[in-house]
């Protein structure tokens, strides 16, 4: 998860999430990855790509959180947090 290559994350992930973390924490995982991402690049659209590419399917609060944050770092209106 500390690279910028967001189809490696998502192979990695799988990989992770085959090992019996389906219904418990795969969105975690998920969030987390994309935290990464956006904590090591100034570009938003890896983060985006990586939901949306690989795990459009999966949903939760906190997916729904993390997928708001490039919005609302983009807008510069930290007061939506």
């Amino acid at each position: 998860m500390l690279c910028r290559d967001v189809e490696y994350i998502a192979k990695s992930l799988n990989e992770v999430i085959k090992q019996g973390y389906e219904r418990t924490e795969a969105d975690l995982f998920v969030a987390r990855a994309q935290l990464e991402l956006m904590s090591r690049t100034d570009n938003l659209a890896l983060p985006r790509s990586l939901r949306r590419e690989y795990y459009a399917a999966m949903k939760s609060p906190i997916l729904n959180f993390v997928d708001m944050l490039p919005a609302v770092i983009e807008m510069k209106d930290y007061a939506l947090f």
